[in-house]
């Protein structure tokens, strides 16, 4: 049984999330995931999950994502079924 190592000559978000405990998802990826426009986001930026700084990128920690969504009214979560 080998185990990778982080390569030390990458920082793509998808290296810093394969490789580490921590996941995080970008700006974007959250947009695109709840059919948001990333200005919508960032309008409402008071209202959005906390972000992290990673090499001076923006991104969303996924517990804090989790945390957000636990925080929506029911109301929102049913307007999407």
């Amino acid at each position: 049984m080998s185990t990778q190592q982080p390569d030390s000559n990458s920082d793509s978000p998808q290296d810093f999330k394969s490789n580490s405990s921590v996941y995080v998802i970008t700006i974007p990826e959250f947009c695109r995931k709840y059919n948001i426009s990333t200005s919508t986001f960032y309008r409402n930026i008071e209202k959005m999950p906390k972000m992290v700084y990673i090499a001076k990128h923006p991104r969303i920690l996924l517990s804090a994502e989790h945390e957000w969504l636990d925080r929506l009214p029911m109301t929102m979560m049913n307007k999407s079924s």
